[in-house]
């Protein structure tokens, strides 16, 4: 659940600030960045209970609250440790909405909700910034390099920005076209199961080939600059 926020945008960031610094894009560095295997199975708990509960139960508040216990869980499992609890605070933050709208309605469908609001919001910031030609990939290179405008005039910068930044719209549109017919038909097993196969999984394939593409960009770019100055 906290993969469809505020590390949708992390991610991309992520991807481009690691590529600049030419650190290799593996599945193990690609995982440790997404908060490793226990950042993965805390971020993807709750909603996998959330649908084995109602699945079995056909209980949706019931399956709210033990999801949102199960977060709260977490959090106090990283406290008793002595470790950082706010990721699995953000984590119990985002159930926490979940579960009040579930509480509000009745109907485990509205448990997703959060989730279309989140990657609507996201397709506009990344359609607005395409249709003024600043795409925000392209603003992110910019911002992490410490020339807003430099990347621009990088063809293989420029190039990559703009590819990936429509990688990341299509993942974006891609799960509102899936999920909101099934939101809409009433189907909350059906609509578990895709938030989960298009949450982590396709989140993590395309921060894997955003960082591999910008470290490939980068490094012509490099090999470009040093070219110019023996020349």
């Amino acid at each position: 659940m906290a993969f469809l926020g505020k590390n949708a945008g992390g991610g991309m960031v992520t991807a481009v600030r690691r590529a600049a610094r030419g650190e290799e894009a593996t599945a193990n560095s690609v995982v440790t960045s997404m908060g490793g295997v226990r950042g993965l199975i805390e971020s993807a708990a709750p909603g996998i209970i959330f649908l084995i509960i109602f699945t079995l139960t056909q209980k949706a508040v019931w399956a709210a609250l033990i999801s949102l216990a199960l977060s709260f869980a977490l959090v106090l499992v990283r406290a008793f440790r002595r470790e950082n609890p706010l990721p699995a605070l953000y984590g119990a933050a985002a159930v926490g909405i979940c579960t009040l709208l579930v509480l509000f309605t009745g109907k485990g469908t509205t448990y997703y909700v959060p989730g279309f609001w989140i990657n609507t919001l996201w397709a506009i910031v990344i359609i607005v910034s395409l249709a003024v030609r600043w795409p925000l990939l392209g603003i992110i290179t910019g911002a992490l390099t410490g020339s807003l405008t430099a990347w621009r005039d990088s063809k293989p910068l420029r190039r990559t920005a703009w590819v990936f930044t429509f990688a990341w719209l299509g993942l974006f549109i891609a799960r509102l076209a899936v999920q909101l017919p099934l939101y809409f038909a009433g189907h909350v097993e059906a609509l578990g199961v895709s938030r989960i196969v298009m949450g982590l999984p396709l989140y993590g394939l395309l921060l894997f080939l955003t960082w591999r593409g910008f470290a490939a960009a980068f490094a012509v770019e490099k090999q470009r600059s040093k070219k110019l100055i023996i020349e």
